[in-house]
C-alpha cells in the first residue's frame, strides 16, 4: 500500500501556489494551499509531511518562514526558487530548509523525486520507538520516583531506553538515578531548528542500568522557553526525534493541563495517571479523567496506578473504584524504608532493592504494559 502524505504550500503568487498544488495531487498527495499573510497559518491542525515555501521576493522573510514551519512540526520543509544563487541557497539551507528545489522548468520533476523521497522516510519511520507518560493530577503522587523505576525495569529487557524530564522548572530524574548530565531540556528546545538524531541522542545522560536521560533544567532556572508560545510545537518535534532514536521512552509528566504538556499525553501511546488512595487525590484523579474524555484523549491507553498502597487509613479499593469511575490497574505499596534508603543513596529502588515487593511491584507494571521490544531505531 503506498504510504499517504499530507503538503502544505506557502506562497503569495496565486499561480504559483496553484501551479505547485496540481504537481503534488499528481502524485495522490492531498495538498492545502494558503497565502503567508492569511492569520494563523502556521496554526494548521494537520500534521504535514511536506511544506513547500516558494522564495519570492524577500529571502529573509522565506527565512522566517522556515523557521515558523520547523517549529510546527513539518517533517520536510523544502523551498522553491530559483537555484542560480548558491549564496541564497545556503543561507535559506542554515535557516532549517531541508532541501531546495527549482521553481521554474523541473519544478514538476523535482516535486516527483521529493515526494518519492519522504514517501520513504515516512514509510520507514512507521517502524518507531513507543512512548509512555507518566503524570498525576495533584503532587506529590511520586511521578518521577514511579517514571525512573519504571525506565530502569523496562531497560532490563531492551537495549536502551530514553527517560525523558519534561518538568521545564526543574525536576528530580538528576538527583533519582545520580548523575551529572552536561545537557538539559531546554537547551534542546533552544536549538530545535539545528537539532539532528546525533545531537539529540548526545544530549541524553547514560545510567549504568540502559536508561538514558534527558534532565530537566535546573531548579528555579526560568527560562524564555518554558514561556513560549511554540513549547507544544517544540515539545512535539523533541518526541518525534525520541521515537525515531530510542525502542522506548518514558515520559516525566509535570501535569496534562499545560497546552504542551497535554500533547504530549495524547501523543503517548501508554497514559499512566499516578493516584493515591486518598479522596483528594482520588477525587483530582477522576477531575482529569473526565477532562482527557472531554478533550477526545482515547482512554483505553489510560493505566491507573495507586501509588504507596497499604497506609493505614486509606479508602479501600472497592469504594476507591466507585470513586474514579474505573477499577485501578496498578498497585505499588507503601515502603518508606526501602524508597526512602533508595532516594538517599540516589539509587532507583529496583535496583538498590530488587527482592522487595515494591521492586516487584515495578516489574510486574513493566511486563504487563504490553510495549514490544522492537531493535532499536536507527
Amino acid at each position: 500500500m503506498q504510504t499517504s502524505l499530507q503538503a502544505l504550500v506557502v506562497a503569495d503568487d496565486l499561480v504559483g501556489r496553484e501551479r505547485i498544488r496540481k504537481a503534488f495531487e499528481r502524485h495522490s498527495v492531498p495538498c492545502t494551499d494558503v497565502h503567508s499573510g492569511k492569520s494563523g497559518w502556521t496554526n494548521q491542525q494537520t500534521d504535514y509531511d511536506i511544506a513547500l515555501v516558494l522564495l519570492e521576493s524577500s529571502v529573509e522573510q522565506c527565512a522566517r518562514r522556515i523557521q515558523q514551519l520547523k517549529r510546527a512540526n513539518v517533517r520536510s520543509v523544502v523551498v522553491a526558487g530559483p537555484t542560480d544563487d548558491t549564496n541564497t541557497v545556503l543561507h535559506l539551507i542554515r535557516a532549517g530548509a531541508d532541501d531546495f528545489i527549482c521553481s521554474n522548468g523541473t519544478l514538476e520533476k523535482d516535486v516527483s523525486v521529493l515526494v518519492d523521497r519522504v514517501r520513504a522516510a515516512v514509510s520507514q519511520s512507521q517502524h518507531v520507538g513507543e512512548i509512555v507518560a507518566v503524570t498525576s493530577a495533584s503532587g506529590g503522587c511520586g511521578v518521577s520516583t514511579i517514571a525512573a523505576n519504571l525506565a530502569v525495569a523496562l531497560a532490563r529487557s531492551r537495549e536502551r531506553v530514553a527517560l525523558m524530564d519534561f518538568q521545564f522548572f526543574g525536576g528530580d530524574q538528576v538527583g533519582l538515578l545520580n548523575v551529572a548530565p552536561q545537557h538539559h531540556l531546554v537547551e534542546l528546545c533552544e536549538n530545535i531548528d539545528s537539532l539532528d538524531h546525533e545531537m539529540f541522542k548526545k544530549t541524553f545522560e547514560a545510567h549504568e542500568s540502559g536508561v538514558h536521560l534527558l534532565a530537566s533544567p535546573p531548579a528555579y532556572q526560568v527560562t524564555e522557553v518554558a514561556e513560549s508560545n511554540d513549547l507544544a510545537g517544540i515539545s512535539a518535534q523533541l518526541i518525534r526525534f525520541a521515537m525515531a532514536c530510542f525502542p522506548l521512552t518514558i515520559i516525566d509528566l509535570a501535569n496534562c493541563v499545560h497546552q504542551e504538556q497535554a500533547h504530549l499525553a495524547q501523543e503517548a501511546d501508554i497514559l499512566l495517571i499516578v493516584t493515591r488512595m486518598e479522596f483528594m487525590s482520588l477525587y483530582r484523579t477522576r477531575a482529569l479523567l473526565d477532562h482527557l474524555c472531554a478533550s477526545q484523549c482515547d482512554l483505553a491507553k489510560v493505566r491507573i496506578v495507586a501509588n504507596r498502597h497499604g497506609q493505614p487509613g486509606e479508602i479501600c479499593k472497592r469504594k476507591a473504584a466507585d470513586l474514579l469511575g474505573r477499577s485501578i490497574d496498578h498497585f505499588v505499596p507503601d515502603d518508606p524504608r526501602s524508597s526512602n534508603l533508595a532516594l538517599n543513596v540516589g539509587n532507583p529502588l529496583v535496583l538498590e532493592f530488587a527482592t522487595t515487593k515494591i521492586a516487584k511491584a515495578f516489574a510486574s507494571m513493566a511486563d504487563s504494559l504490553g510495549v514490544t521490544a522492537p531493535p532499536s531505531p536507527n
